[in-house]
């Protein structure tokens, strides 16, 4: 039996497909909606994460994240120029206020998970709180 490489699998591969199909697929669905899809899709994998432990079906997860993760991106950078208009530059600094708020943040979250349980409830908790941001998204975003 032959095996894949794993560079073949790895996130970032997958990513370009989705780079290159991410305009239709926002101009098909909307960006709120794009957004609601994309971030559930994402905060299952996340979830999986929890219970995949064989290579093989893991590599696979983690490119299909690669390509959700890539979709999810364009969405958000729409999103803030729509929401922003004239002002999409003061827009995209709140917005990566937030976003490095979370990177400073997260670390303390995750030990304070790993400490008490282990590593499938990091995951478990992960993809909830992404799970919770789809909803967010789906019913604040007022754009289309």
């Amino acid at each position: 039996m032959t095996t894949l490489p794993a560079s073949l699998l790895t996130p970032s591969l997958l990513g370009i497909p989705s780079t290159l199909i991410a305009g239709y697929i926002i101009r098909n669905l909307g960006v709120r909606n794009t957004l609601s899809l994309f971030e559930v899709l994402y905060g299952i994998s996340t979830i999986l994460l929890a219970v995949i432990t064989r290579e093989l079906p893991l590599m696979i997860l983690a490119a299909s994240m690669g390509f959700i993760r890539f979709i999810i991106t364009p969405a958000n950078s729409t999103a803030v120029s729509k929401i922003g208009g004239e002002l999409a530059g003061s827009v995209t600094g709140i917005a990566n206020l937030f976003w490095q708020l979370s990177g400073a943040i997260a670390p303390v979250v995750a030990s304070i998970i790993l400490t008490n349980t282990d590593y499938q409830s990091l995951w478990i908790v992960m993809g909830i709180i992404i799970l919770i941001s789809a909803i967010i998204y789906q019913l604040t975003l007022k754009i289309q």
